[in-house]
């Protein structure tokens, strides 16, 4: 016997997707029902500068604030010599060592809090001018390592020996602020937990 399909499309721009039904929607009592994610899509603008790392403080008292938001490295760079000209400073990606390489006309001050260095892979401490300093470790560009994706109607999933309610979980290759799409190869199908649904919360964390 064929048994209630239905599709959910959730759409928004917050990290909490919410929609309530009413009348609410009745599952038939004597069968059982899964949910899975089919597609999820956003743009990766998760900032990785924000109120923690968007100094650059230079010379003695030189301070620039770095607007929050997503960077890479060339953007890094750019707002750099943007504010202190393209000949006085110069900041490369080394992608084989997953470091990089600065160079300044100034004197650099990465030991200040709130130092945009520890992003690009600088322990604290000064960089003098006019020499090429490479990153002691590697550079933290990407603060982002899995984006899971919860909904309150299943159960079934676990982190260590805690139930949670996600459905899927990946780890975003797309650079910052361009369009995420991701469609499972393989859909995980969870058990749903109700027979009657009058919302409908989706979560991103």
């Amino acid at each position: 016997v064929e048994k209630m399909s239905m599709t959910f499309t959730l759409t928004g721009k917050s990290s909490v997707l919410s929609t309530s039904f009413f009348p609410p929607i009745k599952l038939e009592e004597d069968a059982h029902y899964f949910l899975g994610l089919i597609d999820f899509e956003t743009f990766n603008s998760i900032p990785n500068v924000d109120e923690t790392n968007n100094l650059f403080h230079y010379d003695d008292k030189g301070v620039l604030e770095f607007p929050v938001g997503s960077y890479e490295i060339e953007d890094i760079e750019t707002f750099l010599k943007n504010n202190l000209g393209d000949d006085n400073i110069s900041l490369k990606a080394n992608n084989n060592s997953l470091k990089c390489e600065i160079t300044s006309k100034h004197k650099i001050d990465f030991r200040q809090a709130r130092t945009i260095g520890t992003l690009l892979g600088f322990s604290p401490k000064i960089l003098d001018a006019n020499k090429i300093y490479k990153s002691d470790i590697s550079v933290d560009i990407i603060r982002l390592n899995i984006i899971m994706i919860n909904c309150n109607l299943v159960s079934g999933a676990y982190i260590n020996d805690k139930e949670i309610h996600t459905i899927y979980q990946f780890a975003p290759t797309t650079p910052p602020g361009y369009k995420i799409i991701e469609v499972p190869q393989n859909v995980i199908y969870l058990p749903v937990k109700t027979k009657l649904i009058d919302n409908i919360t989706v979560t991103f964390v």
